[in-house]
């Protein structure tokens, strides 16, 4: 009976979490069993009479929560070392520098004949914490722990028709958790480094060295950094202990209505709905126009809702380096949303933390094929996404340049460029590496539940007798549209969405900083380059006592999306869809995007693990030496993990509403089109767990590695050396890879069940009074070029993947005469794909895909 109501227990506290706007009121809970939770971030605007007396439309509203937006010309050419525009975060910033010239890195090679000896240090130690909760009442034998951010996140925007009037929306951005860049807004700006942060943790960190030549030295330089944003520990101790950590949000966390009925309506009204232009990021990154066009920096990141580390540690000697050590090294670990309990009954969870709903609909009523249907000419939904339109970041320049939303992302580099000899002396560059995005442990000894789980649809998007002209609708997605990051510089491009990400670079050449090309002098003694990377997204472990302990562990409504285009059967009338991308889960590439883009790494992520490691030797003849280079690499996406006496570890897609057409379950990616005509030469793409690239996107690009990664786990290892003789010397170059992409373990004495329910269904509905007359993309789990899409591509590496796991090792070795040596050149990969194991008295193990009528079983 005990274990029945610990069950119940924790089943009515996680019920509470989700419910009840009031819980972190003082009221709520005593002080003894709140411990440490974070209350409300409530941000709630209501327009009515939104037309009134003749006074015109709703012209301009910006409604920001917790959110970075620049407009206009602000900070427009603007120079700035450091700077940053900072919402609702925690931010470091620190930097170190050893050079004659106090300039902008990079520096410039030194006046005179500077020769450095003995030792140097440089080190950054960074932490960065926002919406962190620490409950532990373990050594006190208290029973109740509770840690958690509640209602943190919510925006509510209601529009709606009054008095007989019209809606007319000219222009509204509504962000919530977000960046936003508009206009010309910091376009031609330059300096060091430059970040745009909203509601994240994040740690920035450079080291530079700069001489002549180096002697008998010992020179170090260390980033350690730890970025944790949204996380939450709770630890309880006792028979009848509970340890609850979590956040939540008590419904979707943005809820945006036009004259529908998602917050408020009335039947009587038939007013007409017009949208010129809107823009809703929910947990997003949205960049427009001329936003950051030609700007230059080291760094450029703009950041939403994620934890962010990047490392740069430069040593750049124009002359000879002898009889020393030098050593460059960054670790680093971003934890975003990630949760761990331990107590008798624990639970550990993320619920509705990146649900975003749209009503366009703006009638409830009888309807006559007279009546004016709203319009919609220019709409987009940004949920947990990255997109940048028209010019943005075209022409920008950056040795790092990121656009990350909601995700966990570090990036290392290590550059020494050496203008003569390396002799007898030992260089180290390394990167240790790890990000975790919405990871869940919970350990109890009667129940133990970990996930991530949203009560609804992830984007749900409805347009109700509603004209489209161009509406976006991205959900854990990247979309690049137009001249966006043409002909951008960089040595690492980032766009990220809703992932765990970690990108390690490590050069040895000559030349000035950043030159790949330019070869460094002969080489003797030793060289060891390293990166160890582990990502891990939506990865959740529950482990409960093995005989009678219930454990679950799953990831549930984390991948849908809904998008309704209809109009009533009765009476019967059309509506016409002119330009629509609707994005689950995908990487989609329009125009002219990244087209002459150049840079070493570049990569558009959604909704995945990748670990990117590069190392480059650039040198002449080498002697005597020991040279190691080795990529180790983990990506973990959608993976768990659960152990007890019954075990449950999946991800599922159960939302509970029907399609009333046809009452199929509305999972997945759901694409309504009712009475919808597209015209002739007009467009709608439908990309499921895919990547879509249309017309000249990516066309003339430069770069050793180009990666288009969309729900996937994915690792690239790549060890290129460029040498000329090898003599005497021993070479390794090594990629050692795991990828695993929704795979699932459960283990238990009796029950277990181990699956992905509905995670790779699309339905695409056209009904009969439909017509398509133009084109109608429908992709799921596939890869889309079109048109002129990557023609002219200048690549070592090239990856498109969509629904998949996938190891790339490359071990690369350009050399002339290799005399008394050894080579040694190895890649150990394992990938696994929608991969489940089961181990009990009653296992169960599969994936599956279900339409009309699913029925689940009871739960024991």
């Amino acid at each position: 009976m005990r274990h029945r109501k610990k069950n119940l227990l924790a089943a009515a506290l996680l019920a509470v979490a989700v419910s009840s706007p009031t819980f972190a009121q003082p009221q709520a809970v005593s002080d003894e069993a709140l411990e440490e939770v974070s209350g409300q971030g409530l941000q709630i605007v209501e327009n009515h009479n939104a037309s009134f007396d003749n006074r015109g439309p709703l012209n301009s509203q910006n409604n920001n929560l917790d959110s970075v937006q620049v407009n206009d010309t602000a900070m427009v050419g603007t120079t700035v070392q450091y700077g940053g525009v900072l919402a609702n975060s925690a931010v470091n910033t620190t930097s170190n520098y050893l050079y004659d010239a106090i300039t902008p890195p990079p520096p410039p090679p030194p006046g005179g004949n500077k020769i450095f000896s003995k030792s140097f240090v440089q080190e950054n130690y960074n932490e960065a914490v926002n919406h962190y909760n620490d409950a532990n009442n373990s050594n006190f034998e208290e029973e109740i722990a509770i840690a958690g951010n509640l209602n943190k996140e919510t925006q509510r925007v209601n529009t709606v028709p009054e008095a007989e009037l019209p809606v007319e929306i000219v222009n509204q951005d509504n962000n919530n958790n977000s960046v936003q860049l508009n206009e010309s807004a910091q376009s031609g700006s330059s300096g060091i480094l430059l970040t745009n942060a909203a509601a994240s943790a994040v740690n920035s960190a450079e080291n530079y060295f700069v001489a002549n030549g180096v002697v008998s030295t010992v020179g170090i330089q260390n980033n350690n950094q730890k970025a944790v944003n949204f996380g939450n520990y709770a630890e309880a101790s006792g028979v009848e202990s509970i340890a609850a950590a979590f956040n939540a949000e008590s419904d979707a966390t943005q809820m945006i209505n036009n004259g529908g009925t998602l917050l408020e309506h009335s039947d009587t009204k038939t007013e007409n709905v017009i949208i010129y232009d809107q823009d809703n990021n929910n947990n997003s990154v949205q960049l427009n126009d001329f936003a950051q066009t030609g700007v230059t920096y080291m760094t450029l990141k703009n950041i939403a809702n994620s934890s962010a580390n990047n490392g740069i540690n430069v040593v750049h000697v124009t002359g000879d380096v002898k009889e020393s050590s030098i050593s460059q090294n960054n670790s680093q670990t971003a934890e975003n949303h990630t949760n761990w309990a331990g107590a008798e009954t624990a639970i550990a969870a993320n619920i509705n933390k990146e649900r975003q709903i749209v009503d366009n609909g703006h009638y409830v009523g009888d309807r006559t094929p007279k009546d004016p249907k709203a319009q919609i000419i220019d709409q987009d939904n940004n949920n947990n996404s990255v997109q940048l339109n028209d010019h943005a970041q075209e022409g920008a320049s950056a040795l790092i340049l990121e656009n990350v939303a909601i995700s966990a992302v570090n990036t290392g580099i290590n550059l020494m460029h050496i203008g003569g000899n390396t002799e007898n002396s030992e260089l180290t560059q390394e990167n240790k590496q790890e990000a975790y995005n919405f990871n869940n442990t919970a350990r109890g000894d009667l129940f133990a539940g970990a996930g991530n789980v949203e009560l609804g649809t992830t984007q749900d998007i409805n347009n109700y007798w509603t004209e489209i002209q161009k509406q976006d609708n991205n959900n854990n997605s990247v979309q690049l549209n137009n001249n966006a990051q043409g002909g951008v510089v960089g040595m690492v491009v980032k766009n990220g969405a809703n992932s765990a990400s970690n990108t390690g670079i490590n050069i040895l050449s000559g030349g000035e900083v950043g030159d790949l090309y330019t070869p460094s002098g002969d080489f003797s003694q030793s060289l060891v380059q390293r990166n160890a990377q582990t990502a891990e997204n939506h990865r959740n472990e529950a482990s409960a006592n093995y005989e009678e302990g219930f454990a679950v562990a799953a990831n549930i409504n984390k991948q849908t999306q809904v998008i309704r285009n209809f109009t009533t059967d009765d009476p019967p009338d059309l509506i016409y869809i002119y330009d629509q991308d609707n994005n689950n889960n995908s990487v989609q590439l329009n125009d002219f995007a990244q087209s002459g883009a150049n840079s070493v790494i570049l990569s558009n992520t959604a909704l995945s693990a990748t670990n990117t490691a590069f190392n480059l030797m650039n040198a002449g003849n080498i002697t005597n030496s020991n040279i190691a280079q080795t990529n180790i690499q983990t990506a973990s996406n959608f993976n768990n993990y659960a152990m007890g006496s019954t075990a449950i570890a999946g991800n599922v897609e159960f939302t509970g509403s029907e399609f009333y057409k046809t009452g199929e379950m509305e999972v997945g990616q759901m694409i309504e089109n009712i009475h919808a005509v597209i015209p002739e030469g007009m467009e709608q793409n439908n990309n499921n767990n895919s990547v879509q690239l249309n017309d000249n996107a990516q066309t003339g690009v430069n770069s050793v590695v180009v990666a288009n990664i969309a729900n996937s786990a994915a690792n690239i290892g790549f060890n290129m050396m460029n040498t000329g003789d090898i003599t005497d010397s021993t070479v390794g170059q090594y990629n050692q890879q795991l990828a695993k992409n929704h795979v699932n373990y459960a283990d238990a004495s009796d029950f277990a069940f181990a699956g992905n329910i509905n995670k790779q269904k699309q339905y695409i509905y056209n009904c009969n009074c439909s017509s398509i007359d133009g084109e109608q993309n429908n992709n799921m789990n596939s890869v889309q070029l079109n048109d002129n899409a990557q023609s002219g591509m200048n690549t070592l590496v090239l990856l498109n993947s969509a629904g998949s796991a996938a190891n790339i090792g490359v071990n690369m070795l350009n050399a002339g005469t290799v005399s008394g040596s050894s080579i040694v050149q190895v890649n150990r990969s394992s990938a696994e794909n929608f991969t489940n194991r089961a181990s009990g008295n009653t296992a169960i193990a599969g994936n599956g895909d279900f339409g009309v009528g699913i029925t689940f079983p009871t739960l024991p």
